[in-house]
């Protein structure tokens, strides 16, 4: 540990340096190269990195839409494919969804024919290309112990952003929408957590643990409500639902009738919690119910706009039903809908993408690609069919909170956009991946898997 102690301190000597003679602004750029090196050398530990570098939304190097993110999924997929050409190992691991990947994908670049702007159609599949090469890079490099750790540490990432996001939400007496760095990406980081802690308190077998999660999903809807979204309560909710439906069904089949006193006392967590927090916190929990429940103001505007897309959407796939317009071509709705230019709401919804990510490929991949990407989500959600026979609750608890992060993901995405693109994009096969490893890895290859750490 001597010479990480020597890289650490000597790291900390060069921000000081930096931010003395350039300013505070150049102060973290040792330290990112020194993580982005940690993340090329040792690709297992720059999942780690990779994960924590999603918790930070903000462009670089000037481009709009290229985040810290990318760069370090750059160095992760070079960093694996390096480690396995030099010691002989495998590239691509064989898994249930590798062909349904290589049919959508060659379904959307077949769907370029039908493209306006070339370069934006390119540029948008080679993300899905960056997307799914995380895929590979999570299947080959995550056992279980990386897997257990990036989960910790995406927990961990939820809680340091919570609180002081809840503390903003309640001095600001519920008038502002609480996100913090991650800005709106973090409603959805909370959508997943709060499904993993469920099951984590579920099937956890000592009591002090069971009671940290279950204070952690108490946390996780305290934080949602803070930054007010909508979409992302539902897919909260949807997904602890998930997870307790799994849990009593796992407890009648394995005769575990303590899930049920489980259950039973998580739902009476959950009631008085919601009962404390409307003594403390009544008037600012009203105002976020009265937005949930607005039909009028920036929420009626914003829903009318989505309802344009969406109904853009649909005629824009009536024009090429079969392999759709192109990636990334919805983006450019005025050359196939030109009346939508003398729409009152056009100025909003003008370079927008869908918002939907269904009706988003029905119109850029047509009715084949989008057969295609069902076929995908609903065999990756299938993944997590032989967790039922698993017996271990200390195994099934990480099985099923990963299976419940992957139902909000693929569900989600139903009435919202970002499927595979950027941060968002990374999540979904980020925790794909994980989801096929936890269920097809022995608990004792912990110890026999010994590469590319």
């Amino acid at each position: 540990m001597l010479y990480l102690w020597i890289i650490g301190s000597g790291l900390q000597i060069l921000c000081a340096l930096m931010a003395l003679y350039f300013g505070a602004g150049w102060a973290l750029l040792p330290l990112a190269a020194g993580a982005l090196a940690v993340t090329f050398l040792w690709p297992r530990s720059g999942v780690l990195l990779l994960i924590i570098s999603w918790f930070y939304r903000e462009p670089i190097f000037g481009i709009p839409g290229v985040f810290p993110a990318d760069l370090f999924l750059i160095v992760l997929v070079i960093g694996y494919v390096a480690g396995q050409l030099a010691t002989g190992g495998r590239i691509i691991e064989p898994t249930p969804l590798n062909r349904l990947i290589l049919v959508w994908m060659a379904v959307y670049a077949l769907s370029l024919i039908n493209s306006v702007d070339y370069a934006m159609g390119i540029k948008s599949w080679l993300r899905h290309v960056q997307m799914f090469s995380l895929f590979v890079a999570v299947v080959g490099l995550a056992d279980r112990p990386t897997i257990k750790r990036s989960i910790i540490v995406f927990l961990a990432a939820c809680v340091v952003f919570s609180v002081p996001n809840i503390v903003t939400f309640l001095q600001a007496r519920g008038l502002v929408r609480a996100f913090g760095a991650p800005h709106v990406l973090f409603s959805g980081f909370l959508a997943l957590a709060a499904p993993i802690t469920t099951g984590f308190y579920l099937f956890e077998q000592r009591a002090s643990r069971r009671r940290l999660c279950a204070g952690l999903v108490f946390l996780f809807i305290a934080a949602q409500i803070a930054n007010q979204s909508r979409g992302a309560m539902v897919q909260l909710i949807s997904g602890v639902v998930f997870v307790t439906i799994f849990a009593y069904r796992w407890g009648r089949r394995h005769g575990k009738p303590v899930m049920r006193r489980r259950l039973a006392g998580f739902s009476m967590g959950l009631i008085a919690a919601a009962t404390l927090a409307l003594f403390v916190a009544g008037p600012e929990i009203q105002l976020v119910l009265q937005r949930y429940s607005s039909q009028s103001g920036n929420e009626a505007y914003t829903l009318t706009a989505r309802r344009l897309l969406w109904a853009s959407a649909v005629r824009v796939f009536l024009q090429h039903p079969f392999i759709g317009v192109g990636p990334a071509q919805t983006l450019s709705l005025l050359h196939y809908l030109p009346d939508v230019r003398f729409d009152p709401l056009e100025p909003k919804v003008a370079g927008l993408g869908i918002h939907n990510a269904l009706l988003q490929y029905l119109a850029e991949c047509g009715i084949i690609g989008s057969v295609a990407l069902a076929l995908l989500l609903g065999r990756a959600l299938w993944l997590g069919r032989g967790i039922m026979e698993s017996r271990d609750p200390d195994e099934a608890k990480w099985q099923v909170g990963i299976w419940g992060a992957v139902f909000v993901i693929v569900t989600r995405y139903l009435y919202e956009g970002h499927l595979f693109y950027s941060i968002a994009g990374m999540t979904t096969t980020a925790f794909m991946g994980m989801l096929y490893n936890i269920g097809r890895l022995p608990p004792e290859s912990d110890r026999d898997r010994d590469h590319n750490t």
